[in-house]
């Protein structure tokens, strides 16, 4: 999902993932949840460009 919506690779949408859940104090898995329960409800930040 993120590589599609944000156009960037897969091992940058790990790299963001793993950075997002060591942030957050969170399991990569709940990360990955939230992300897509936000683009789901509309809430995920637009891509730029």
């Amino acid at each position: 999902m993120l590589t599609e919506r944000y156009g960037i690779a897969a091992d940058q949408a790990c790299d963001l993932l793993r950075t997002l859940s060591q942030d957050s104090n969170v399991t990569l898995a709940q990360s990955a949840q939230q992300i897509v329960a936000a683009d789901a409800e509309g809430t995920a930040p637009a891509p730029e460009g």
